[in-house]
């Protein structure tokens, strides 16, 4: 059929080839037999596009090799407890990606056993079980190990590994329940998971075909363009996705060809779903011609292959067979477009397909009978077959194209051998052929040695069977005489052979061996036997060494249990023979006499053939003594018994102490036996008086050859005295009743008695503890006192003494009652008061009448509250009713006053108004107006001769006077009724003759005046006995001084009249007018209203009135006469005098500012005044107020009074005065001399300041000396002052001590300083060959003693000048060398000399070498730990080394010539540079080499907030690769980003996952690219929900409150729901609430909270989180410490009591949380911040300096808000104290080996010093260090030695060492393998601790060896420290010692004439 006529649809199809691109490292590509792994698939003919093939494997027998290492062990899963994985196994592709190879024979060594750690293979053909299939499809590396929830690949491998193992029955390892995991239950579960899915779920492996369809069917035309458009589809249903592909034009094609995507766009790149077009420019096509072009189409195709690798390079049955997984598989796919008909000459014919079988083996023999199927590319069955007898098969096809061909059986000879299905095409016209190959079944041959000589074993039986599930092949057999069995004809398979049994003398050999038979082909196997192993046990002293001969019983037992037996020891040695093969536990049974059992078993491997020595060590029974003491004294207290207990309460026995206070136990034949090793309580259970028995017990752990000590101390009984005295005068008061109780029971008292006439009560010798002294009733006219409770608690403690209790009474108070005459002030006698106790209403009330004198006393009230009232008053009184109340408290004494008044006195006169005489029988009615507006009559009266009536004492209030008979001759007034009110005591304190009054002369006023209105002076009416008859209808205006009542002239007033609509000064003004010398103003004529005056104007030297306008009302019956009465007060003076402090003579232009008190300055300079020539200022008319005087400037030659002085200006009118005084100033001499000669210095700079910092003068405080070496300071005032010296003269030494001087007035004082002239040294640094000064050396300077100068550095000139040194030998020693240059490092000894400079020069030879520099290719940074190998050209290796943290490694001292520089390990994350580069080396310089790492590429996802930009914490994504491999899940920080390093390049998606609380999430995944090298960012935005979070907090922690209830209500108070916090506080209400207003009401708060009853009002916006944060203030109480001292402290001289300061105190809850840390203050209080209700627990955590730290734990529970918990914690002081000595020889030769002895080191403090060491340092001037003799010590314990060389920190050179034991080490620089040049210069002994009493017994030896170049007389220092840390504060001791170099005349040696 024509091509061009087919109308079918054609696709391209690829069949997927299983083998992946091999690493090129260390492997080689060839070409291979690739296996075809069969799926059907459609096949749809397009005649334009052309179909894309695969062909099969070309004939041959090429190999596909790679390479497996050894990876991590892998321990996390075990089987029945063994560790039988060991190691993992991996695999590198090209693109080095890491991928899994899993054994099948754990008989054989993988490549954690083989010696190389590595080894080829040969992907041989792929893995058909199914169960294995399973197994591997489901775990890496087809899945991530996050995917399958563990930690890490390795822990995945394990899973895996285990469960093939499990599967396919390898070494009996198939019981699954027997695998177990307990550390890590993940690896065990993934396990379990994947023996399921291989058991009842196996998988066949699948292979994907994927082809090209296409979309458009025929090429159109679009603008300029044919287009076609293609699709890249799976066409079988192995669920495998190609998740991106490549497109390439391939051959020739038109011009202006392009690839693009479905819009046009041009590129090359596409995602698995997308569509790709080829465009043919239409200009490319010719008229009635055709075109094409081709392409290729690149994939990655992420498949589950699983390929079986076999081992090469003659290991096959050597090592393991592999399982290989193969993830990454690429594809190529080919594809045509064609525009118009081809010109094809002729159609050509149908071509063939010809199936040739044969024997693998040979690759000739043909097999006849064998089976093939034969399928078209549509997957449709078209034919079926067998070969004949020449192998071949020729399938009845109709066309050309693609066919699958399919091997189905093999004959019975042979076994079907992979690849079983090839993929043909068949062209036009041509014969394709497809060979297949079957391999024969083979023979298995089984080998046994004896393991020791090699020889065979025969009559060993053994069986073989069938393992993978194939088939059930079985055969058993016995070796021959050969030690071999074979087994023949067996088919392809995996099979286990083990041995079954063996001949006598040898050891089974349980372990099976795996073979797999394949392809024709099967290792041999090799089984060893041995004999079986022996054991000897040897018993020794652990701390003598010596063999203990004395029996011990050892238990000897296999740890699996499978054997045990027992040995005792015969003259320290047990022997066992013929024991299995295993791991035994030796553990000792019973220990020998006197000696601990050992109770460290241990463990030993019997190997075969074996016999294996164990040496057990024991330690001697611990002893114990204990010791009592005196607790003050010291002295030793026989007579005390001890009771001794173990750790489980078993009682031991009863031990009393002798007459030294001590006892002995656990020693042989001792009183209670041996002792085990054990904690032991030792309690005192019996003291003799009079000492108290506390029944103190302390634990104690006795350790095996522990002999330790206990020190117990007693003290005697205290006793109490109580002393009882008034509290104010102190007066000792006998009477007193008191009680003392035991705190912890005060219904019963210990003592009960009565002070005595001493005050005092004494309670006896009474037994330690807390006492309550309770005072019970006072002495009789006293009550307790308020200041001070009658309880008080007593600490007695043993040793106390006499404790004094000093308790004061008050005495009851005392209340006085006066009552007095409220005018008079005279005393009244008889007014009767009710005296009532308002605070006792059950108490009654008592009277009490005043007496002659007006007094009532009423003594011994008790405190409280009373209330005195007045219930009756004598006439003429009146009852003064209201009551006072007073507070008495404990010994006042207070006076209430009342006062009474009298009853007014009606006085009625008549006058004649002419003559102004009285008239007689002028009858009137009196009326008394009521409250209540009643009126009564009083009576009708008529005036006297002298026409006056009084009516005394009658009531207060309104009377109306009415005028009903007018005397004989006289006529009625027009209004003859009067209204008068009288006040009490009106008129009633009037004598006679002042009752009537006369007229006077009369006078006028000036001023305003109104028609009408007249305005008279006080001077125009007469007075007659005192009053002053004004005219009715009168306003009276009086002035008058408010001190002296003087009236005044000079007042000006202004009366306004005030309507209903106006006030005051608003109103109209009536008049204006001025009081004259009367001081008074009468106004007649006004109507009758209201009127208002004001005072306008005050008399001279008077203050206005502070009431300066009053008011009146006239009536309007024209009766009214109103006075008004203005009083002034008049202005003060004020002088301020200013005097000399010494002669208190006056001092003029002393200036002041004057100010009032709230700041106004006084007068119009600013308030400045000046003193005159009498040292005075006068300031007048200064207003009553507060006043403040300042001085300003004082006279010159006074120093300034800087105290201002406030004064109160009276209103009397006074002169005030204030004085200051002014001291003369001082003044100071400084002096500068010659230290030697005496002679004056000038130039000396000196700078002198304030003992308070402020510097004097005005050039910073900097003075500097004259020509005579002075410097004169004047007008210094009284002050302390320091004079430091800033600059010495010009070649002296500057003086650096400062001095201190105290100035007073008025005085000259002088100082002198001396100055020695300068001594100095120069440092001088050289190149070694060009002599050229070298920068940057660094040298440290010390004294010969030790004692360090500084360190210096060289400037641009190559030097260092020291120029104030002290004459003396110095040791100069160079520490840093100029970079380039080598280290001098041989210190130099120096004479500084007086006024003679002295100059070392130090050379530096230059670096000859390589100086590598390894950078980041994009920061520039360092890289640290990038390994460099170094060779010379040759190939000679010089080294490997490592960059430092500063990217740098330096290699010195190489020879000159070439050299590679190789990068042999780079880091993570960064591409290594593996380019070898060649250098050359050259003498005296350094050749640099700098090398650059590319950073793999990274990832930054930044997630924010869409509203505010604000980061959100929290957001899981997850990150795969784009064709589906899973990178990871991660989680935005607080920043909002997540940082991936390390990503390939390549295209990513990212997909959220997990959204952040209030946020919605964004589930579209976002498509990244990745470049190699750069970092890619992106952004991705969420959008906040609308929701409410509520956060309920502590107000006083922060802290959320959980269980706090709300309710929620919205704008109409209708209830939307009810919510409780979480356990953080919060509330997060996420429904979508519509915006608007809502509240919030609290329900109920948590436990130990207060509870808040307001409402919260808040508003909710769409698509925000409203936060609200809501305080409760909790419950809360305090807890407060005091710390004191127990006993008196010698190091700090406090005494007992005190309190103490730097106590730290930690205060738990009881969840064990840390809540609050306090310290205590200088008082000794430590207080805590506000606690919550609850129970507590205290610790003292650091003791205050020079005490001990008191380990008791408080409990102290806060039950109320507002408790405050007290307690009072007692530390014991410490004793500091270290010594240390040393020795040696007193001289020495060079050359010659010393002996430096340290010896006396001794811990004499009380406490025990932590991180104790003894340190020597070796006299590296002058001597190197040979050797260390380490000495022992008291104390028991492990300690290590630690050396420090020059050019390294310490290091450890030896540990774990004993203080019994004394150690030698030797420190020469060969032994202890350092550097050239490298050598020793300081060593150290460091122990953990050294208790009280830690000494050394033996000496500590240092040895060295004198320099053989060292000059005479030299001084050799060696020096040794002893230190130790006690808290925070560390002790320290040390020592030296002289060694002088002394040489012997030797005459020169002739050394004899050699051949050279």
């Amino acid at each position: 059929m024509n091509r061009a006529g087919k109308k079918e649809i054609q696709k391209s199809i690829v069949s997927l080839f299983l083998m992946p691109k091999i690493n090129k490292e260390g492997t080689q590509m060839c070409k291979t037999r690739r296996i075809i792994a069969f799926l059907l698939a459609m096949l749809i003919a397009i005649p334009t596009i052309s179909l894309s093939t695969v062909h099969a494997a070309e004939e041959g027998s090429d190999i596909i090799k790679i390479t497996v290492v050894k990876g991590k062990d892998i321990n996390d899963i075990k089987y029945d407890g063994r560790n039988v994985l060991h190691s993992s196994a991996w695999w590198y592709d090209e693109e080095g990606n890491k991928n899994p190879a899993f054994c099948v024979d754990p008989n054989k060594a993988g490549p954690g056993e083989y010696f190389a750690g590595k080894y080829d293979l040969n992907v041989a053909g792929a893995e058909t079980n199914e169960k294995v299939a399973a197994i591997i499809n489901n775990s890496i590396p087809y899945k991530t190990y996050q995917e399958l929830g563990v930690n890490s690949e390795e822990e995945a491998y394990a899973a895996t590994k285990a469960a093939i193992w499990c599967v396919i029955g390898v070494s009996n390892y198939t019981n699954k329940d027997a695998w177990d995991c307990p550390s890590n239950p993940n690896v065990k579960k993934l396990f379990d998971k994947l023996v399921d899915l291989a058991l009842n779920n196996p998988e066949p492996v699948k292979a994907a075909v994927y082809g090209t369809i296409k979309v458009d069917e025929e090429p159109v035309e679009e603008e300029n363009y044919f287009v076609q458009r293609f699709q890249v589809q799976e066409t079988s249903n192995s669920g495998k996705k190609i998740t991106k592909y490549k497109v390439e034009l391939t051959g020739d094609y038109p011009v202006g060809t392009i690839i693009t995507g479905e819009d046009g766009i041009e590129k090359t790149q596409f995602k698995g779903d997308e569509t790709f077009a080829i465009r043919i420019p239409k200009t490319s096509v010719p008229v009635g011609g055709s075109v094409e072009a081709n392409v290729k189409i690149s994939a990655n195709l992420y498949s589950n292959v699983i390929l079986i690798g076999k081992p090469l390079n003659g290991l096959d049955g050597k090592v393991q067979d592999m399982e290989i997984g193969m993830p990454n598989q690429p594809i190529t796919i080919n594809a045509k477009m064609v525009i118009g008909v081809p010109d094809i000459p002729g159609n050509p014919g149908d071509g063939k397909l010809k199936v040739i079988k044969l024997d693998a083996t040979d690759n000739a023999t043909p097999l006849a009978g064998v089976t093939f199927d034969c399928y078209n590319a549509q997957g449709h069955l078209i034919d079926t077959g067998t070969t004949d007898e020449s192998g071949i098969w020729e399938p009845n096809i109709t066309e050309s194209g693609t066919y699958t061909v399919v091997e189905r059986s093999t004959n019975n000879r042979y076994q079907l051998t992979e690849p079983t299905t090839l993929v043909i095409t068949v062209e036009p016209d041509q014969t394709a052929t497809a060979t297949f190959r079957d391999y024969p079944p083979h023979i298995v041959v089984t080998e046994k040695e004896d393991a020791e000589t090699g020889e065979p074993i025969p009559g060993v039986q053994y069986e073989i069977m069938q393992i993978d599930g194939k088939g059930a092949w079985r055969a058993t057999g016995k070796t021959d005489a050969e030690g071999k069995i074979t087994w023949q004809d067996v088919p392809d398979g995996t099979y286990l052979v083990r041995e079954v049994s063996t001949v006598e003398g040898y050891i089974l050999d349980q372990t099976p061996q795996y073979v797999t038979v394949r392809n024709g082909q099967a290792a041999g196997l090799k089984f060893l036997n041995s004999k079986f192993p022996g054991l000897t046990i040897t018993k020794i002293d652990q701390q003598t060494g010596e063999v203990i001969t004395d029996p011990a019983t050892f238990k000897v037992e296999q740890v699996d249990g499978s054997y045990t037996t027992t040995v005792t020891t015969e003259n320290g040695v047990a022997t066992l023979k013929n024991v299995p093969v295993g791991t035994y536990k030796i553990t000792e049974v019973t220990a020998p006499e006197g000696y601990a059992l050992g109770d460290c078993p241990q463990t030993v491997y019997l190997g075969k053939d074996k016999n294996i020595q164990v040496v057990m060590k024991n330690l001697k029974k611990p002893v114990l003594t204990i010791e009592k003491i005196d607790g003050q004294t010291g002295d030793p207290v026989p007579g005390t018994k001890f009771e001794i207990k173990k750790s489980d309460g078993t009682l031991i026995g009863t031990v009393t102490t002798g007459a030294d206070g001590k006892v002995t136990i656990g020693m042989e034949g001792g009183e209670l036996g041996y002792l085990d090793p054990d904690v032991y309580t030792v309690t005192e259970v019996f003291v003799p008086e009079p000492y108290v028995l506390t029944g103190e017990h302390q634990d104690i752990r006795l350790n095996a050859g522990d002999n330790k000590s206990l020190l117990f101390a007693n003290l005697e009984m205290p006793s109490i005295t109580v002393e009882k005295y008034d509290e104010e005068t102190g007066e000792k008061l006998p009477g007193a009743q008191f009680a003392i109780y035991e705190q912890a029971d005060t219904a019963r008292p210990v003592v009960e008695g009565m002070t005595d006439e001493n005050g005092k009560f004494s309670s006896g010798y009474i037994k330690p503890g807390t006492y309550v002294v309770k005072e019970l009733n006072p002495p009789p006219g006293y009550m307790f006192s308020d200041k001070t409770s009658p309880d008080r608690v007593i600490v007695a403690k043993p040793g106390d003494g006499e404790i004094i209790v000093k308790v004061d009474n008050i005495k009851l108070p005392e209340l006085t009652i006066k009552k007095i005459d409220s005018v008079t002030k005279e005393p009244i006698a008889g007014v009767v008061y009710e005296v009532k106790e308002v605070d006792d209403t059950s108490v009654q009330p008592t009277t009490a009448t005043t007496d002659e004198n007006g007094t009532i006393v009423i003594p011994g009230l008790k405190a409280g509250t009373y209330e005195i009232t007045e219930i009756s008053t004598p006439k003429p009184y009146i009852l003064n009713s209201t009551p006072q109340r007073v507070k008495l408290e404990a010994g006042d004494q207070k006076t209430l006053m009342f006062e009474n008044i009298k009853y007014p006195t009606l006085i009625i006169e008549k006058t004649d108004y002419t003559t102004n005489k009285g008239i007689p029988n002028t009858t009137f009615k009196i009326e008394h107006e009521e409250d209540d507006g009643a009126i009564t009559t009083v009576g009708t009266f008529k005036t006297d001769e002298n026409g006056r009536i009084k009516l005394p004492y009658v009531e207060p209030g309104w009377y109306i006077v009415t005028e009903t008979i007018p005397a004989q001759g006289y006529q009625k007034p027009t209004n003859p009724v009067t209204r008068i009110y009288l006040n009490p005591g009106d008129n009633s304190y009037l004598k006679d003759d002042n009752i009537a009054g006369g007229g006077g002369t009369g006078g006028t006023g000036g001023g305003t005046t109104t028609e009408g209105i007249e305005i008279t002076s006080g001077n125009d009416y007469e007075v007659v006995d005192g009053i002053v008859n004004y005219p009715l209808n009168s306003l009276v205006i009086k002035k008058a001084d408010a001190n002296t009542g003087e009236m005044l002239d000079g007042a000006t007033f202004e009366v306004f009249r005030i309507t209903g609509e106006t006030s005051g000064q608003n109103g109209k003004l009536i008049c204006t007018a001025t009081t004259d010398n009367s001081g008074v103003i009468v106004i007649t004529g006004l109507e009758a209203g209201a009127y208002a005056v004001r005072e306008t104007k005050a008399p001279n030297n008077y203050i206005i009135a502070e009431t300066d306008m009053q008011t009146v009302n006239m009536k309007a019956d024209g009766t009214s006469v109103v006075e008004v009465v203005f009083r002034n007060y008049p202005y003060g003076s004020l002088l301020i005098t200013k005097v000399d402090a010494l002669t208190n003579k006056p001092l003029s232009n002393a200036t002041f500012q004057v100010t009032t008190g709230d700041g106004t300055v006084v007068g119009n300079s600013n308030g400045m005044y000046t003193t005159n020539s009498n040292g005075e200022i006068l300031i007048p008319n200064l207003k009553p107020d507060s006043y403040v005087v300042t001085e300003t400037e004082a006279p010159e030659g006074y120093v300034k009074d800087t105290e201002p002085q406030t004064i109160q200006i009276g209103t009397d009118g006074g002169t005030y005065k204030v004085q200051f005084q002014n001291q003369p100033i001082g003044s100071l001499v400084i002096l500068k001399k010659d230290a030697d000669n005496g002679n004056p210095l000038s130039g000396a700079q000196f700078k002198v300041t304030t003992s308070k910092g402020a510097v004097v003068g005005t050039n910073n405080g900097i003075f500097t000396t004259d020509s005579n070496g002075s410097i004169t300071i004047s007008y210094l005032a009284k002050d302390s002052y320091i004079v430091e010296e800033v600059k010495a003269p010009d070649g002296y030494v500057l003086e650096e001590q400062s001095k201190t001087i105290a100035l007073d007035y008025g005085k000259t004082y002088t100082l002198e300083f001396t100055n020695k002239k300068m001594t100095s040294l120069v440092i001088k640094k050289v190149d070694s060959i060009s002599g050229e000064p070298l920068v940057g050396a660094k040298f440290a300077v010390e004294k010969q003693n030790g004692e360090h100068v500084g360190e210096y550095t060289t400037d641009n000139t190559g030097t260092i000048l020291l120029p104030t040194l002290d004459p003396d030998w110095y040791v100069v020693r160079e520490t840093k060398a100029p970079e380039g240059y080598i280290l001098d490092e041989t210190p130099k000894t120096v004479e500084v000399k007086t006024n003679v400079p002295t100059v070392v020069t130090f050379e530096n030879k230059p670096l000859s070498g390589i100086k590598i520099v390894k950078t980041d290719s994009e920061t520039g940074e360092p890289l640290e730990g990038v390994s460099f190998a170094i060779a010379k050209m040759n190939g000679e290796k010089i080294g490997t080394f490592k960059t430092d943290k500063e990217g740098m490694i330096y290699i010195s001292d190489l020879e000159d010539g070439y050299y590679t520089v190789t990068e042999t390990e780079g880091l993570e994350n960064y591409h290594w540079d593996k380019e070898p580069k060649t250098v050359e080396v050259k003498s005296g310089k350094q050749t640099i080499v700098e090398v650059e790492n590319q950073p793999y590429s990274g990832l930054v996802i930044e997630k924010t907030n869409s509203r505010t930009g604000d980061p959100i914490e929290g957001v899981e994504f997850l990150v795969t690769k784009f064709n589906g491999e899973q990178i990871g899940y991660y989680e935005t920080d607080e920043s909002g980003l997540i940082v991936i390093e390390g990503l390939e390049e390549g295209t990513y998606l990212v997909k959220e996952t997990k959204e952040a609380k209030g946020y919605k999430l964004d589930s579209e995944a976002k498509e990244v690219e990745i470049k190699d090298g750069k970092r890619t960012t992106l952004k991705v935005e969420n959008d906040p929900m609308s929701s409410v979070l509520i956060h309920k907090i502590d107000s006083v922690t922060g802290e959320g409150i959980p269980g706090v209830k709300f309710l929620l209500y919205d704008s109409d108070n209708e209830p939307i729901g009810q919510f409780e916090t979480d356990d953080e506080g919060y509330i997060w209400i996420r429904k979508e609430l519509p915006e608007g207003k809502y509240k919030l009401r609290e329900l109920e708060p948590a436990e130990g909270y207060i509870s808040d009853n307001s409402e919260k009002t808040f508003y909710v916006q769409k698509g925000r989180t409203t936060e609200i944060e809501w305080e409760n203030t909790p419950e809360v109480g305090q807890i407060v410490i005091t710390k004191r001292s127990s006993e008196f402290n010698e190091l700090t001289g406090l005494p007992a009591g005190s309190p103490l300061s730097g106590a730290v105190f930690e205060i738990y809850n009881t969840t064990g949380n840390l809540v609050d840390k306090i310290s205590s203050g200088s008082n000794g209080v430590a207080a805590s911040k506000g606690l919550p209700v609850g129970v507590y627990t205290i610790k003292e955590v650091s003791a205050p300096r020079y005490y001990a730290l008191n380990d008791k734990t408080l409990l102290a529970e806060i039950r109320h808000n507002g408790d405050i918990v007290r307690f009072e914690v007692l530390n014991s002081s410490i004793s500091l104290n270290l010594t240390v000595q040393k020795k040696g020889p007193n001289a020495a030769s060079p050359g010659q080996t010393i002996q430096y002895d340290i010896y006396e080191v001794q811990n004499g403090s009380s406490g025990t010093l932590e991180n104790f060491y003894i340190h020597d340092r070796i006299p590296t001037d002058a001597t190197r260090a040979l050797k260390i003799v380490t000495g022992t010590y008291s104390e028991r314990m492990y300690y290590k030695i630690t050396y420090k060389t020059n050019y390294r920190d310490y290091r450890v050179l030896a540990e774990n060492l004993l203080t019994k034991n004394s150690y030698e080490y030797s420190l020469h620089p060969n032994v202890l393998g350092l550097a050239n040049g490298e050598y020793v210069t300081d060593v150290r002994l460091e122990f953990p601790k050294a208790s009280p009493g830690f000494k050394m017994l033996e000496n500590m030896s240092v040895f060295c060896q004198v320099m053989p170049n060292m000059p005479k007389d030299y001084r050799i220092v060696n020096r040794a420290d002893v230190g130790g840390r006690y808290g925070n504060e560390w002790e320290s001791a040390k020592t030296s010692w002289n060694t002088t170099v002394w040489t012997v005349n030797t005459p020169p040696v002739t050394l004899p004439k050699t051949g050279y």
